[in-house]
């Protein structure tokens, strides 16, 4: 039974889940403005070519620099327009990226 309004057109692509390469319906669009498809033979929803959630490497160091100069989290967050936990989370990785540094160092200097 064909649903009234809807078109039927060819993805780009295959079913994520099926690999079918027959008829796709479009079936709406996501909040970043992409087409969503819905397969006829499997009935599973999907997006051909999603568009990344991330930030720049820009905002990312200007988030940290706020972070290190003593903003708040909240703060940084109202003034680049994401959660506060995004500036939390990316100290963390900061650290632990630095940790692993130094201690790859510190087996490099060894002597016994």
């Amino acid at each position: 039974m064909e649903a009234k309004g809807r078109k039927e057109c060819q993805a780009k692509g295959v079913c994520p889940q099926c690999g079918s390469v027959g008829m796709q319906w479009k079936y709406g669009i996501n909040e970043s403005g992409t087409q969503r498809y819905k397969c006829k033979d499997c009935g599973r929803t999907y997006t051909p070519a999603p568009r990344a959630h991330e930030y720049d490497e820009g905002t990312k160091k200007t988030a940290l620099r706020m972070l290190v100069s003593g903003m708040s989290g909240r703060k940084i967050g109202l003034l680049l327009g994401m959660c506060k936990n995004n500036a939390y989370k990316w100290a963390e990785e900061e650290a632990k990226k630095r940790r692993e540094e130094c201690a790859f160092d510190e087996s490099i200097h060894k002597t016994e």
